[in-house]
Formats: structure tokens, sequence, C-alpha cells
């Protein structure tokens, strides 16, 4: 919601806290469920033969890569 002119009731609704920590409340566990279904995506690969080490390691460090920026 970024209008130019907003109602009192859209400005009170957009800065709510509540809404706020809901949100970053789903965005965590979808960061978790995400992280955990990578790895153990990377890992069955791995087991069934589909990937050797290094083709193991190279997506799991462009995942981690952001977080080391």
């Amino acid at each position: 919601m970024h209008e130019k002119y907003k109602t009192k009731e859209q400005h009170l609704k957009e800065n709510d806290e509540r809404n706020f920590t809901i949100i970053q409340k789903a965005k965590s566990k979808t960061l978790d469920l995400m992280t955990t279904l990578f790895s153990f995506d990377l890992l069955v690969l791995a087991m069934l033969g589909y990937m050797n080490k290094v083709s193991l390691l190279v997506p799991r460090a462009i995942y981690n890569m952001p977080s080391l920026l």
C-alpha cells in the first residue's frame, strides 16, 4: 500500500505491530522449512549417487553466500 494519499485507517493498518509480527513469523517459518528441505534434498541426492562431493558442496555454498555478504 504505497499510495500517495492514505486514509487514517490505511496508515494505522500498515503500521500495526501485530501485522508486522505475523508477517515476520511467517517469513521465519518459511525460511526454516526451506532450509531444512533444501538440505534434505541435497543429502538424498548425494546418497542416491546423483551428486559427488563437489557438486554437493557448491549449491550449499551458493545458498549460504547471501548470508556471508
